[in-house]
């Protein structure tokens, strides 16, 4: 019998270790959610160096059908995404991780994006996480790192 508990029906994917991005619009690995009926993001974002009301980060996911990039579509709360993304626009907002997940059927694959606006941010660490959750198969086995597809 399965165990329904979060070290059985959890699985953890590395999808962005994490990076200097300075000032440069980003996209994570594809979580590939196929098996799962539950996913979420965690993007990260450490202290912003120029940081302001001209120059911030947004965070957000982006669901595909495939993992071609160009086909990517933003996630809302009209097609799937649960939680929300808030600019950072004030280095007070900084050094923060934001959460969202998707529940859908529509899009196989998911991923976190950072849209920079603006040139006047010169560092900024963001990584993301994937979790996988609610496997049609249990146990999905211990939560280690997974492969992301690219």
């Amino acid at each position: 019998m399965p165990l329904f508990d979060m070290l059985n029906d959890v699985k953890v994917v590395t999808l962005l270790e994490g990076t200097d991005l300075v000032a440069t619009d980003t996209a994570s690995a594809w979580l590939d959610t196929a098996g799962y009926t539950s996913c979420m993001i965690i993007i990260t974002i450490g202290a912003l160096t120029g940081v302001d009301g001209s120059n911030y980060v947004t965070p957000k996911l982006q669901g595909g059908v495939t993992t071609v990039g160009a086909d990517a579509v933003d996630l809302t709360s009209s097609n799937g995404l649960l939680g929300t993304f808030t600019k950072i626009d004030a280095a007070a907002e900084d050094s923060v991780s934001q959460v969202g997940g998707y529940v859908g059927a529509t899009y196989r694959y998911v991923r976190g994006y950072v849209d920079y606006t603006g040139s006047g941010i010169t560092a900024g660490i963001v990584s993301m996480i994937g979790l996988l959750s609610r496997a049609r198969s249990l146990p999905v086995g211990a939560p280690v790192a997974g492969t992301a597809a690219t």
